[in-house]
């Protein structure tokens, strides 16, 4: 990287972020009175977003499946206000877990050889339990909705023991009413030769190009922000294990000081035998020149940067850097320890290949 660290992040300026318009609020478990819960109760590395920010602004659908045996390697879509564009896809043994802006009276509708629809009044802060019944008929299957009072879904949602999966609509672009989800449980993501495939964490969602992910939600907090990138950088010195290891050591490191210093600038283990050329640095700086830092005298970063270098796809004197980072106010920030679990949700899943 040929430039400091403190100008590299100063790519996540304002009027970028305020050019995304497929943002979302995600969190992976709930109470099981009411799903609007604080963060503390919550994994950092399962959030998205500042701490404490507000779990509340939208309804959730909370869809339980029942089939017929031969259908159990079937899936079905659920979609809202017309049967054409899938919110999301129902498998058995998971229970799923729709989260939507929408108020109001609206139809979820399923929709096989045959459409079946049921009419939910939603309310923010609210869950709706419901079950998709899988059944036969002329010898084809045929989906059925029944909607849970809420005594029976409470029940079945603390009685489930199988996997909980999050799907979700369009939580803050009114121009869409949906999120497509292509791939819910992974990505992937090309940097160079090489296609980087790792387990989708849940502060993860919006790809804005290969190279990006930017998260930035102005209602919730003016100042919050995260970002990810996964890049193939070219460097004339680096050609071997042994060049590149002193260059991530040595001046590698100094460039992550920035031109203003580091409050910490520590190096991290991230042991890996089938990835063993990986040096990563936790770096905790202050940014006075942050574009939405208001009328703070400056913003604080928090990011974990790793230089990784693989022989078989590094050949021609470059490596490849995988940089997670938090902005904000102090209080809205992952500590040392919840970043550093965050990069690992990503790095122990992550494997790399050509396809």
């Amino acid at each position: 990287m040929e430039s400091s660290f403190s100008s590299y992040l100063l790519c996540m300026k304002n009027d970028a972020m305020t050019t995304l318009q497929r943002l979302l609020i995600l969190f992976a478990l709930f109470s099981t009175n009411t799903f609007s819960q604080q963060s503390t109760s919550v994994p950092r590395f399962l959030q998205i977003g500042p701490k404490g920010m507000d779990t509340t602004a939208f309804a959730e659908i909370v869809v339980f499946r029942d089939s017929a045996v031969q259908y159990d390697n079937m899936w079905f879509s659920v979609m809202f206000d017309q049967p054409v564009i899938p919110v999301a896809a129902i498998n058995p043994g998971r229970c799923y877990i729709i989260r939507t802006k929408k108020e109001g009276r609206h139809t979820l509708y399923t929709k096989t050889y045959w459409a079946d629809g049921i009419e939910l009044s939603l309310e923010h802060g609210k869950r709706y339990y419901m079950v998709m019944e899988v059944i036969k008929q002329e010898d084809k299957p045929r989906t059925l909705l029944t909607l849970l009072n809420e005594e029976e879904g409470k029940k079945r949602f603390l009685d489930f023991n199988g996997r909980r999966m999050v799907r979700y609509m369009s939580l803050n672009d009114e121009n869409h009413n949906y999120l497509e989800d292509r791939h819910p449980d992974s990505l992937r993501w090309r940097a160079g030769n090489a296609l980087f495939h790792f387990k989708r964490p849940p502060f993860l969602e919006i790809i804005i190009a290969h190279q990006i992910m930017v998260f930035h939600q102005p209602s919730i907090s003016k100042t919050y922000s995260e970002y990810m990138t996964i890049m193939e950088i070219k460097r004339r010195e680096i050609k071997d294990t042994a060049s590149f290891l002193l260059f991530a050591e040595t001046t590698g490191k100094e460039e992550l000081k920035g031109e203003s210093g580091s409050i910490e600038l520590t190096r991290i283990p991230m042991i890996r035998n089938d990835l063993p050329y990986a040096i990563a640095y936790y770096v905790d700086n202050e940014n006075a020149s942050a574009p939405n830092k208001g009328g703070a005298e400056h913003l604080h970063e928090r990011s974990v940067y790793m230089y990784l270098f693989v022989p078989e796809y590094n050949k021609r004197k470059g490596y490849y850097t995988i940089l997670l980072s938090e902005r904000g106010r102090l209080e809205e920030l992952s500590t040392k320890a919840e970043l550093i679990d965050k990069f690992n949700y990503v790095w122990d899943s992550m494997s790399i290949s050509e396809e």
